[in-house]
């Protein structure tokens, strides 16, 4: 099996076994590794321009965006709103070239990450309540609990 088809198969497994809120971070970190090249891409290029990493970008805030149900609440509407703006802010990068504006994009990003890893950790803590140790075992800092 070449190393290409394992990596495929791995994530693959990733994706069908992860919580909900797992896939959302792993959507966000999607975004994230797109925006950045798109970054990279403005900067060797001296402008933003439409290509496969915006593109990319597009659909990574597009697939958030339909990830939020239509709710009552405030605090979704807040959210959706957050994803309108940044899918308008990066067609306005598009329009003029400005990587200040995928550099705005990258820091929401960045701040939605964080959001997304403490509440998957928080899931993680929640469903799996470490347990006591003996001495003799060692200390319940040494161990991770991590998926």
């Amino acid at each position: 099996m070449d190393y290409r088809r394992a990596v495929n198969d791995v994530m693959e497994t990733e994706v069908l076994t992860a919580s909900p809120a797992k896939l959302r971070r792993m959507t966000v970190e999607f975004a994230l590794r797109n925006v950045n090249q798109a970054i990279e891409q403005a900067a060797a290029n001296g402008a933003v321009r439409v290509n496969e990493a915006t593109i990319n970008l597009r659909d990574g805030l597009t697939e958030l965006l339909s990830g939020i149900r239509p709710s009552e609440e405030t605090l979704p509407h807040q959210v959706a709103d957050m994803y309108v703006f940044l899918l308008q802010w990066l067609t306005a990068a598009e329009a003029d070239g400005d990587r200040e504006k995928l550099i705005d994009i990258q820091r929401v990003l960045e701040i939605e990450l964080d959001t997304w890893n403490q509440v998957v950790m928080s899931t993680l803590s929640d469903s799996n309540p470490p347990r006591s140790f003996d001495s003799d075992e060692g200390s319940a800092d040494s161990i991770c609990f991590d998926a």
